[in-house]
């Protein structure tokens, strides 16, 4: 199948190296990533991510936890919400738990929804193993809020000192066009495959993250997080 990538992985590398000579990077021991990117079963991850919309019109992403309870970020759906279209139908939904807040690793919120969803797509979770810089992962989600599901390649980079304080499973991505390059994407799974060619969730696409002084634009990065207290 077609599979769609912003840039070629040597131009990705290419600017990396540069920005982060000029910007600084965290240390990180390097080692194996626990799965691969390479092949799999890239349609069962499609299916996993399910286009929403709310009631003031923001589009964005959900991924089925069960038929009955989905994962977003939560500046596309707030806690306070009672519905919420998803993939074209309107459900109920009732918040079970969320982050503290729209930046950073607190943006996502669970919630149970009704009716049940029809026959979901569930993809095996993992929201604890280390993903090392220098490994391509595949994002995956609502492609510019058309409706259309699509896949994103994107590379893990060193987190920058201005981020140093984040969770050490929080993963930072090469940023390609300088902010929010994958809009309607976000709340959609990250995902790579395990040794049977499964999809596997690493966590999920959160957007840009930004650091400005006298507001300019210094540095930004691509971001995914991985709250493990939503798989409770």
């Amino acid at each position: 199948m077609a599979r769609l990538s912003t840039l070629s992985l040597a131009s990705r590398l290419a600017l990396l190296a540069g920005t982060l000579l000029g910007a600084g990077c965290v240390s990180v021991t390097q080692q194996p990533a626990a799965y691969t990117s390479a092949a799999g079963d890239f349609e069962m991850a499609k299916c996993a991510a399910l286009p929403a919309r709310t009631a003031d019109g923001s589009k964005g992403t959900v991924t089925a936890l069960s038929d009955s309870a989905i994962l977003t970020v939560r500046h596309l759906v707030d806690p306070n919400q009672d519905s919420l279209v998803i993939a074209g139908k309107t459900y109920q939904i009732k918040c079970v738990s969320a982050g503290s807040g729209v930046k950073f690793t607190g943006d996502w919120s669970k919630f149970e929804i009704s009716p049940p969803l029809e026959e979901p797509t569930v993809l095996k979770k993992d929201f604890d193993t280390p993903i090392p810089p220098g490994t391509i992962i595949w994002l995956c989600g609502d492609w510019g809020g058309s409706g259309e599901v699509k896949l994103v390649q994107a590379l893990v980079v060193p987190r920058p000192i201005w981020l140093w304080w984040l969770p050490k499973t929080a993963l930072t991505l090469y940023d390609p066009a300088g902010g929010a390059p994958f809009g309607g994407m976000s709340g959609g799974p990250a995902f790579m495959f395990d040794e049977t060619g499964q999809p596997v969730q690493i966590g999920i696409y959160r957007g840009t993250w930004v650091w400005s002084y006298n507001g300019k634009r210094v540095s930004s990065v691509q971001a995914v997080i991985r709250p493990k207290k939503a798989l409770d």
